[in-house]
């Protein structure tokens, strides 16, 4: 109706999972360059030893730092998160967090997007500074504060590939005697960070039980280098290393441990979104450990 208004309506439903989205946001609020818009949502999951329920909201509001490339985005969240039926032979610290918490935080944002495309680009560079503090005055049951830093730099090269090197880190932390809630820990592995292990498989493990539970720091690297197959239908290859971890604690970190992996696949920009087909092989697989893994994503890119 001419209002540029945006409305969102996802559901994904899975053997093991699902999550329902309503979102919507207003991109010229006040006739000024500032976003504004919420969600509602619900999600539902089942992990080896316990099963994740949320249901919440969040209010978000978007403004320009500078007059191009960078906004800044501020979001409040407010949701309830029920763990249960929690393994017996589980860790103490997912025992402990077994029932019902409620999580109320703010996140601030700096986002720099200097693209020349927004999902096959070939130069330009994204840069996500984010804090997130959850409880104290904020209320709520969880009181954590993270820290994470994202980038990604792209590279014309000959015959129209693109190379392209992605960063990210992450730190969280408890506070007032506190620890963060299992649930904002770092899983890796999989599509969105290294690829060729299965999906939250790198993670510290309780010395006693075995179980994975998260590390409360990570850092991943990727590199990527991009050729045209098909170029009428936007289908394109590419080969990539990935390394990385999530670390107990700051000993693991000067350790310079990582696991790594390399592999290929295919990208298409389908008339649903971009889609990603991506076989990964473990360069030092563990005993635990499978030597590849094949992944698949519709709309999600670094």
């Amino acid at each position: 109706m001419g209002t540029g208004l945006k409305l969102d309506l996802s559901g994904t439903v899975s053997a093991s999972s699902s999550r329902y989205v309503l979102g919507i946001t207003e991109p010229w609020l006040f006739d000024r360059p500032i976003s504004a818009g919420f969600d509602l949502y619900n999600t539902e999951r089942e992990y080896p030893d316990f099963d994740l329920r949320k249901q919440g909201f969040d209010l978000r509001f978007g403004f320009p730092l500078t007059k191009r490339y960078t906004r800044g985005y501020i979001t409040y969240k407010l949701e309830d998160v029920h763990i249960s039926n929690v393994e017996t032979t589980a860790s103490s610290i997912i025992k402990d967090q077994e029932g019902t918490s409620t999580e109320s935080s703010i996140r601030l944002q700096v986002r720099r997007d200097s693209r020349n495309d927004a999902f096959f680009p070939s130069e330009g560079s994204v840069i996500n500074l984010t804090t997130e503090f959850a409880g104290g005055p904020l209320g709520g049951t969880s009181y954590f504060i993270k820290y994470e830093a994202d980038a990604v730099k792209f590279f014309p090269m000959p015959w129209d590939t693109v190379f392209s090197i992605h960063g990210s880190a992450g730190y969280v932390h408890g506070y007032d005697g506190k620890f963060p809630p299992i649930y904002e820990r770092y899983f890796l592995g999989g599509i969105n960070s290294i690829r060729g292990f299965e999906t939250r498989s790198i993670s510290p493990k309780d010395e006693a039980t075995g179980d994975l539970i998260g590390g409360s720091s990570m850092v991943v690297m990727n590199l990527e280098y991009l050729f045209s197959l098909f170029p009428e239908q936007n289908i394109r290859g590419l080969v990539f290393f990935d390394a990385g971890n999530a670390y107990r604690n700051r000993e693991e970190i000067e350790a310079f441990r990582f696991k790594t992996a390399v592999g290929g696949g295919i990208r298409w920009f389908s008339p649903l979104g971009p889609i990603r087909i991506e076989v990964g092989f473990n360069l030092d697989p563990k005993d635990e450990e499978s030597g590849s893994e094949w992944d698949f994503a519709i709309g999600t890119l670094f």
